[in-house]
């Protein structure tokens, strides 16, 4: 049982660890000026200045960034808490967990083996395995909750995410048979119709569940069954013998870097970044999403939004595509930095945002804050720019 729960801390994290980071850095790519930014607990500078992207190379001093803007922003609004779990319940969750992540450890394991030797014959390209390895340990992080119910997931904006068509044209029916009493206007709204090409999937990071969040709703919502996930990770995890044989199964995108403190800025390897970037053009054109982590690491200050980077935007801009952005609330509770699987809470709320194609890097950087800070705080639904204190009604959970 401590084996599997040592394998598990490690392999549940998919692309998060004690210092896992997914963002791209702005500084391997172009050059740019410094800019102190205040600390958020104490206000001080911190002894090394962390370079703040921007869109040009002149500099407004009395301008503050949208990472600044949100830091005041968030005291604004009241810490939401999921509800607390007894000391009982608490102790029941660990052992739903384990029992989850032996299950899910020896069965994907087991594929994962078997794939890679009908790939080593011949029998299995490398593109059909990966696809096909992402859609197997989708479904099954989904179908395993549902034995081991560790977290209670509830979904928010669910109409937004995107659908294959034969699944949509099956929801078409059944919606059509229940509301055939209904005006046309009052039906509800099916979800959005399956992307003609790749996505970038964007979310907040503040634990090592985040990525098996992320892999769960891509197993309930079927969006690995249409175009699968690529996730971007930490190239150090391979030193996991387990974790590694995940990660290059499902052909995930390392990037190298440095294991620096969590007040100083992520280091990148040029070099890696470079085939990092490869790897993910080869990826869109082979008709896989990217999911990036643009804060970098798992958050020590979550719900409070770090301070991130726009390889993402960088990413779908060259390539032209929409970005989906992705915000969790409530992760932190179950599992996180300072406290591991603490499991003070095992509720979990996601709301998905319509897909949009961000007109600059400090577009999508206002964005990113503007929604994702106090949906993580609060579970606020930000329209326009007016906050909506409660999650709108009628959506799907």
């Amino acid at each position: 049982m401590v084996r599997y729960s040592t394998a598990l801390s490690v392999l549940l994290a998919t692309a998060a660890s004690g210092r896992s980071r997914s963002g791209l850095s702005a500084r391997t790519q172009i050059s740019l000026p410094r800019t102190p930014v205040p600390n958020r607990l104490s206000g001080r500078i911190p002894s090394r200045a962390i370079t703040t992207p921007q869109t040009d190379t002149t500099v407004n001093p009395s301008k503050s960034t949208p990472y600044e803007n949100h830091l005041k922003e968030a005291s604004l609004f009241d810490r939401v808490l999921p509800p607390r779990l007894s000391p009982i319940d608490r102790l029941l969750t660990r052992v739903q967990f384990l029992a989850y992540g032996s299950c899910f450890l020896s069965i994907g394991y087991t594929w994962c083996l078997a794939a890679g030797a009908l790939q080593n014959i011949g029998a299995l390209p490398t593109k059909r395995k990966e696809k096909m390895t992402i859609k197997f340990l989708a479904k099954l992080a989904d179908s395993l909750l549902h034995v081991f119910p560790f977290m209670k997931l509830n979904v928010y904006g669910r109409q937004n995410v995107p659908v294959d068509p034969k699944k949509r044209r099956k929801i078409s029916k059944i919606s059509d048979m229940t509301t055939q009493t209904r005006s046309d206007s009052n039906r509800p709204p099916l979800r959005a119709k399956q992307n003609e090409s790749p996505v970038v999937w964007v979310a907040n990071h503040v634990s090592e569940l985040d990525m098996l969040v992320f892999l769960i709703l891509e197993g309930r919502l079927s969006i690995a069954s249409q175009r699968p996930i690529k996730f971007l990770y930490w190239k150090r995890l391979e030193s996991y013998p387990i974790l590694r044989r995940f990660l290059k199964t499902c052909g995930m995108i390392p990037v190298d870097m440095e294991d620096t403190p969590f007040d100083l800025d992520n280091q990148y390897r040029l070099d890696s970044v470079k085939t990092s970037l490869r790897a993910m053009d080869e990826a869109i054109k082979d008709g896989f999403d990217i999911a990036i982590l643009p804060e970098g690491r798992r958050n020590p200050n979550a719900p409070t939004l770090g301070k991130m980077f726009p390889g993402a935007y960088r990413l779908a801009k060259k390539h032209g595509l929409p970005i989906y952005l992705l915000g969790t609330h409530g992760v932190e509770e179950l599992c996180n930095i300072a406290n591991g699987l603490h499991a003070r809470s095992k509720e979990i709320s996601v709301r998905f945002w319509p897909k949009e194609f961000f007109k600059s890097q400090d577009n999508f950087t206002s964005r990113f804050y503007q929604l994702l800070g106090p949906w993580a705080a609060s579970k606020v639904v930000v329209e326009g720019n007016d906050p909506v204190p409660k999650v709108q009604n009628g959506e799907e959970n």
